[in-house]
């Protein structure tokens, strides 16, 4: 992925213990002319964090982004990353299924 260039911060996507790809941060980030502020490289494509769900959490934070998700977890919250409002793939909600509250922490734009 070429993209990568811009990306500098690569935080890796794990599922169950195995390591699927990679997200990626463009920390020189400043609107819509640098490209995405986060790209996914991952197969198959999975919420950052989705360990998180492994273990059926009373409650999980869904946020956009990786660094948002760094965030909750360090405030004690769990949490799990989507690359963006409009990212979120279907299959995803069977992750979710065990989890009796789960909390959309989204971005505040349109």
């Amino acid at each position: 992925n070429l993209r990568l260039f811009k990306h500098r911060l690569l935080l890796p996507a794990w599922l169950d213990g195995q390591a699927l790809g990679l997200f990626a941060r463009n920390i020189g980030w400043r609107g819509e002319d640098d490209g995405p502020k986060e790209v996914s490289v991952c197969y198959p494509p999975v919420p950052f964090n989705a360990d998180a769900l492994l273990d059926a959490p009373e409650r999980v934070y869904v946020t956009e982004g990786a660094i948002d998700c760094l965030s909750m977890e360090e405030m004690g919250l769990r949490a799990v990353a989507i690359p963006g409002a409009g990212a979120f793939k279907p299959k995803w909600a069977a992750l979710f299924d065990d989890v009796p509250e789960v909390v959309l922490a989204l971005d505040n734009d349109d």
